[in-house]
Formats: C-alpha cells, structure tokens, sequence
C-alpha cells in the first residue's frame, strides 16, 4: 500500500491536502501549519515532507488499532535536527 499526500494549500492557520492511497483519491487532511525544516510548535506545526513507514497499532487515545506514520526505528517522526513527533495517526485509513 502506497500512501500519498498532496498539501495544497497553506494558510497562517492551517496546511490543507488531499491523501491518496495506491493512486486512488480517499480523503481530504487537514493539518497543522507547514513551518521551515527545524522549526516546530508544539501541537501547532505539521510533519516535514518526506517519504514515512507505516505501521497499524493500538493506539491508546482512539482505543483501537489505527495506522501510526514514523520514519525512525522508535515510531517516532523526526526531521533530522533534533525535532520529533509521536503518535501521528492516519484516521482516514483505519487498521
């Protein structure tokens, strides 16, 4: 399975795409806002572009299994200097 995001549009308050998944249009994303590389808020700035593992967990805050996206052996998200994220779930493909 190949997942794609396409941002489209990015607004001070928000980033905006489209996710396809193996080619085939499945949802809209919103996401936090798209900062610099090596720039993040808390709670307030979206993952870096890149390409990510995906793999299907429980996840303790939804109480079921769902998809978590990471690219580090730790399931985390990180974007090479030493900022991270944990936990980015993907909602619009559940496991």
């Amino acid at each position: 399975m190949v997942l794609k995001l396409m941002r489209k549009y990015f607004t001070t308050q928000s980033t905006i795409g489209e996710l396809f998944v193996d080619g085939v249009f499945r949802c809209y994303v919103l996401e936090d806002v798209a900062r610099p590389v090596g720039v993040k808020i808390k709670g307030a700035t979206c993952i870096p572009e890149g390409k990510y593992k995906v793999k299907t967990t429980f996840s303790f805050r939804y109480q079921k299994p769902m998809p978590l996206v990471y690219n580090s052996p730790d399931l985390k998200v990180k974007d090479g200097r030493g900022k991270e994220w944990e936990g980015i779930r993907d909602a619009c493909c559940p496991g």
